[in-house]
């Protein structure tokens, strides 16, 4: 295991719960059931760049897309609640009257009944929901892009939402741990990309997740935006709420198995080998 990895452990709280629709989506938007991984890129380079877009290959692009080659694992769990705080995000559908005027051919625009239409708006009610993001990152092209775990934890510790602007939450800690390579069967409670996953033991729910990409972050319409998305497995069943829990892994050789060490707790985690 190369030893310029370090692990950043981001502890907080949502306020109401989040809205991350799925990609493509327009009249029926369900929100994604955990923040995928582009969105935990965001979340923190909002507070770790100077600048909201960049110039790369004559496009322009989030500047989020500077920090990919930086952040080698990126993934979230829902803490279960202390005591009588039962944490229950419950996966919702809005129903709400929207405006179509955009979606409407121009020689139909002036049906005045054609302007508005039904369309669902998914969002994820957790209110006073306890998570964890977690990152793994490289320590030297950190270091190349002149920032240190100062710059990462405070840029952890100034996130105000998830996904969109309404999603807020509240950070109340921050911490930086070492990362270590360990055998392929670990107890895990934070998402992984499933197809590492020789076998699963426990109570887990499939789910579909854009994986951090280029194409995410270039200024355009989406097109064919399920090609970019990967199945993941995330420890929690499912029923009308999501109920966070551990599960037993083995990971094949496409896969690699990690330890990050905190001060007060040892996290186990799994992600693609050709990514580190």
């Amino acid at each position: 295991m190369r030893t310029e990895y370090i692990a950043l452990k981001v502890e907080g709280e949502f306020h109401w719960g989040f809205s991350i629709r799925f990609a493509g989506a327009s009249a029926s938007a369900h929100a994604y059931i955990v923040p995928p991984p582009t969105t935990l890129i965001g979340a923190i380079a909002r507070n770790l760049v100077n600048s909201e877009t960049s110039i790369f290959e004559n496009k322009i692009y989030s500047s989020a897309m500077k920090l990919l080659s930086i952040f080698k694992v990126m993934t979230f769990r829902y803490l279960k609640g202390d005591g009588e705080q039962i944490p229950l995000p419950i996966p919702f559908t809005d129903i709400i009257k929207a405006s179509r005027i955009p979606y409407i051919r121009i020689e139909h625009r002036k049906r005045k009944e054609q302007w508005f239409g039904i369309s669902g708006f998914g969002r994820i009610y957790a209110p006073a929901t306890k998570f964890n993001l977690l990152y793994v990152v490289d320590y030297e092209k950190l270091k190349q892009m002149n920032y240190n775990e100062e710059d990462l934890k405070k840029a952890a510790l100034s996130m105000t939402n998830i996904g969109s602007k309404e999603g807020m939450t509240s950070i109340q800690n921050v911490e930086v741990g070492t990362v270590e390579e360990v055998k392929n069967e670990i107890v895990c409670s934070f998402y992984v990309p499933f197809d590492i996953v020789e076998r699963a033991k426990g109570s887990y729910t499939l789910v579909d997740l854009p994986y951090p990409d280029k194409y995410w972050y270039v200024f355009r319409g989406a097109v064919r935006p399920f090609k970019y998305h990967r199945k993941f497995l995330v420890p929690a069943r499912l029923i009308v709420f999501m109920d966070p829990c551990e599960v037993e892994l083995k990971i094949s050789k496409k896969g690699v198995c990690f330890k990050c060490s905190f001060p007060k707790e040892e996290i186990f985690i799994a992600w693609y080998r050709w990514s580190i």
